[in-house]
């Protein structure tokens, strides 16, 4: 996908669809692709904003194509109407709220938005949602699972919060019998720092496993010698990472290179490519996700099937959340028969209270606007991952 710059537009992604006889009853007599009025346009226009550049643009990048998949498919199936298009106007957010913000009320000045898919990173997904409410157009997040973002009627989230799916990490630890642990959390993403402060103490106090050493870092560290000495120093059963990005692989080696040899759990923001960055250090990294392509389910292993066709690489968390959340958006539209934001808005949550199966599974959604999915254990095993028993 091509990749834009600063604060320019990133490109446009464009699917057309047959329509049933139904819909060509509301919009076939129309090219016009305004959201005003009721039925189906002839284009329907959505905002991404998402990094694609900075240090975690491999986020931005692995959610459009997520998005370009699902678009394709509602072409190929048909799903919305006949001669009508599916424009994405992806912005880059460049992991900066203040970047995202004006990416999004740019984007929304158009007035022709049904839907943004939303930001990945917390504190842009806080600083662009009240946008989105305010100009009344519903914001879809994926990620961003950070208290006290969908608190109006126009704003959704795709994916499992982080404290939804860490049990599946933190009940292996207590499982393998440890009771020291240590975690080297992110001062710098708003929900993985209250995921490494509040949530995973909280889960694994529980069972009497204690925090023997807590601290918090800045994305801009490189070099974590004097960190892991303190780690090293605590004796912990086990460590937990909520770093984010290319942290991670440093992290790890320098805790093997200091003679730690126990399990390390990080989050669901690994990739392949960072995790063989690690070579040998890696082996048995395991972190909570609510997508693998190791995954043997059928839709979430079709998904990985369609997508490696489509780019030539296998899919990561990332894609399948916009690919659900996409599917989401889509799903909304056809049950109100329009486009016009307000209308979506309002079909969203009726189709969050029936559940859909996606990439990610099995999806619920509480409240009718925030996805659940049960998730899974990922370990690294060198060269793929496979799924933690």
């Amino acid at each position: 996908m091509p990749m834009g710059r600063g604060r320019k537009p990133l490109g446009r992604l464009r699917a057309a669809a047959l329509t049933a006889v139904a819909a060509l009853a509301l919009a076939g007599c129309a090219d016009s692709s305004a959201v005003q009025g009721g039925g189906i346009p002839s284009v329907i226009h959505l905002l991404g904003v998402r990094d694609q550049t900075g240090p975690v643009s491999y986020t931005g990048i692995s959610a459009a194509n997520g998005t370009a998949l699902a678009i394709e498919e509602i072409t190929d199936q048909h799903f919305l109407g006949a001669k009508v298009t599916i424009d994405v106007d992806e912005r880059d957010a460049a992991f900066n709220p203040q970047t995202a913000s004006s990416e999004i009320t740019t984007g929304l000045a158009a007035g022709n938005i049904t839907a943004v898919l939303g930001p990945q990173v917390s504190n842009e997904s806080l600083a662009v949602a009240p946008i989105a409410q305010g100009s009344g157009v519903p914001i879809v997040f994926t990620q961003s699972g950070v208290d006290g973002l969908l608190t109006g009627n126009m704003t959704f989230r795709a994916s499992s919060s982080q404290a939804s799916i860490w049990p599946n990490a933190t009940k292996h630890i207590i499982d393998s019998g440890a009771k020291r642990v240590a975690i080297v959390n992110t001062a710098s993403n708003a929900t993985y720092k209250e995921l490494g402060n509040k949530t995973l103490p909280a889960l694994l106090g529980k069972s009497g496993v204690k925090v023997a050493e807590s601290f918090d870092l800045e994305s801009t560290v490189s070099d974590f010698q004097a960190p892991v000495s303190r780690v090293i120093a605590a004796k912990p059963d086990a460590v937990i990472t909520t770093l984010i990005g290319p942290q991670i692989p440093t992290l790890v080696v320098q805790l093997r290179q200091a003679g730690y040899d126990g399990p390390i759990y990080t989050g669901n923001s690994m990739t392949d490519a960072q995790l063989r960055t690690m070579g040998d250090a890696g082996i048995g990294l395991m972190f909570p996700s609510t997508f693998s392509y190791a995954m043997t389910d059928q839709v979430p292993a079709a998904f990985t099937a369609a997508y490696k066709a489509k780019f030539g690489t296998l899919p990561d968390v990332f894609a399948a959340e916009t690919y659900d959340q996409t599917w989401w958006v889509a799903r909304a539209i056809k049950q109100a028969g329009s486009a016009n934001p307000a209308d979506v808005a309002a079909a969203l949550p009726q189709v969050g209270k029936k559940g859909f199966t996606g990439a990610q599974g099995a999806l619920t959604f509480e409240n009718g606007n925030d996805a659940k999915a049960k998730g899974v254990l990922v370990r690294w095993d060198g060269s793929k991952q496979t799924i933690a028993r």
